[in-house]
């Protein structure tokens, strides 16, 4: 018995392999990714660089950043824009400007070199931690009321941080908090 079900085997396994494939092959044929809709990202393969700017580099050589972007052959930027920095000159009292931004707009001056040369700009906004100085402005029960269980969601951390504790609401919740 066991030498014929090893007989079969490779006869059984090719037919599986042979069914599936077409069948998947057949859904696969029919998809048109660019029928979607008419964004960008439906109807173009992402090649995606995502850069993680240290404030130190605020007033980095804009056109050398294009050439790394563009020698990587990327289509797309993911830049980190705001939240814990801004990189951009903003007016709002309650974002932090990037003190080592001498010159001109960052975030302006890069999204029009990306342009001019058919590259996607992704704007990052990190709401994770905030300046001391600006959470100082309004009181910190604001803040340790909102609690997650019996944990607050927020600390300050020994730089002067606030830093949220609960990773699923890291992003809006602490700047609605503060500023409603």
């Amino acid at each position: 018995m066991m030498e014929k079900i090893n007989k079969a085997l490779p006869l059984i396994i090719c037919l599986c392999l042979s069914s599936c494939s077409r069948h998947e092959s057949d859904i696969l044929s029919s998809i048109d990714p660019g029928s979607y809709d008419a964004t960008w990202w439906n109807r173009t393969p992402i090649r995606l660089i995502q850069t993680n700017l240290p404030e130190i580099e605020g007033n980095m050589d804009r056109d050398e950043y294009l050439r790394s972007v563009m020698k990587a052959s990327a289509n797309c930027v993911l830049f980190n824009t705001g939240g814990i920095v801004a990189n951009y000159q903003t007016r709002l009292p309650w974002q932090w400007k990037n003190q080592n931004i001498r010159t001109g707009d960052l975030v302006a001056d890069l999204i029009k070199r990306f342009h001019d040369n058919g590259i996607r700009y992704i704007a990052r906004f990190d709401f994770s931690k905030l300046d001391s100085t600006i959470a100082a402005q309004k009181p910190v029960r604001d803040i340790m009321l909102v609690r997650s269980g019996t944990r607050p969601r927020y600390k300050v951390d020994s730089q002067g941080w606030i830093e949220c504790t609960v990773p699923e609401i890291r992003d809006f919740e602490l700047i609605l908090c503060l500023y409603r």
